[in-house]
């Protein structure tokens, strides 16, 4: 299946790692990397080529935890692993801590979120990163531009949204489309 108009495919089914890894019972630090493996192992087996993760996801653990175990996934059967035939997405909004800043799309959030994400997903770009909710506060073009610097700088393939209304999306196609952005 095509990704929208990205020029990558995915299978018909993907692997999540919202609401499980880093906030239930036996789903943190080792023992969690330990099932992590075996579902990612599980999935990839299976065809499974999508892996989506937000930085909020269980404050960020989420993400360590997928880090973790894709690394050493990735050292066990470099072939089943290999990153170029995988997508691995994360979304931005809610940050790890209570600051001012750790929530929205701004340049700021946008920027250090996915630096953050990154480091904890042991990756030096993503495939997808995703505003994962509006942002009322920050206008749309600041969050196109700072969308377009992720793509840019090599630390994002490609940007999309999650749970954004159908008008919002539309003011961002026309602010990238006439403004020559990403």
């Amino acid at each position: 299946r095509h990704l929208g108009n990205t020029g990558m495919l995915a299978g018909v089914f993907s692997f999540g790692f919202w609401a499980t890894f880093g906030v239930k019972e036996g789903l943190s630090d080792e023992e969690g990397i330990v099932k992590a493996m075996e579902l990612i192992r599980i999935c990839r087996e299976a065809g499974v080529t999508l892996f989506d993760n937000a930085e909020a996801y269980g404050d960020g653990k989420a993400e360590s935890i997928f880090g973790e175990a894709y690394a050493r996934l990735q050292k066990e059967d470099p072939e089943l692993y290999d990153r170029r035939q995988l997508i691995l997405t994360t979304k931005i909004y809610w940050g790890g801590t209570k600051g001012v800043n750790e929530r929205g799309i701004s340049k700021k959030r946008i920027t250090e979120g996915l630096d953050n994400s990154l480091k904890r997903l042991q990756l030096d770009h993503v495939d997808i990163v995703f505003c994962h909710r509006p942002d009322k506060y920050t206008a749309t073009d600041t969050v196109v531009r700072a969308m377009t610097d992720a793509i840019r700088s090599g630390k994002a393939m490609s940007w999309g949204t999650s749970e954004w209304p159908a008008q919002l999306i539309t003011e961002a196609y026309w602010i990238a489309k006439m403004e020559g952005l990403e």
